[in-house]
């Protein structure tokens, strides 16, 4: 009986202290924010527009700007983002995210060509594809 009150009580705890998003009620404020990439930072904006930082191999910082089409009631959530300046002008990312904690959401995506989201975008997430950001503090 103590045994089955612990499980309870650390599974009580643990619920309690989750930091789960509530995908049904995800507003575009969610992004807004600096998130870690591997070696790179993308910075979100409320206008619609993100900054993206990417250190390359000899150390040097390639900066990126980017419009990008959050649609968090859309299921699976989608994330698109467009390259209009820097080295990678014009290259379109069509995405779906997981948003698994306040600090950290998953993305899976494929480049495309403007306009054509729906012939691009993945339908499900795959796990070799898988991206991971982190909300920086």
């Amino acid at each position: 009986m103590r045994y089955i009150l612990f499980l309870f009580c650390v599974s009580y705890l643990l619920s309690a202290c989750s930091t789960e998003v509530d995908t049904t009620n995800l507003s575009k404020d969610y992004l807004m924010d600096k998130w870690q990439i591997n070696n790179q930072t993308i910075h979100f904006y409320d206008d619609t527009s993100a900054v993206l930082l990417s250190v390359l191999k000899d150390e040097s910082v390639d900066t990126m700007l980017i419009y990008y089409n959050f649609q968090p009631d859309s299921s699976p959530v989608q994330l698109d983002m467009q390259v209009y300046e820097g080295s990678l002008k014009g290259m379109n990312l069509f995405g779906i995210i997981d948003p698994v904690s306040q600090d950290t959401f998953l993305m899976t995506s494929k480049m495309g060509f403007e306009g054509q989201a729906h012939k691009y975008r993945p339908q499900h997430f795959d796990s070799t594809k898988v991206v991971t950001y982190v909300r920086l503090k």
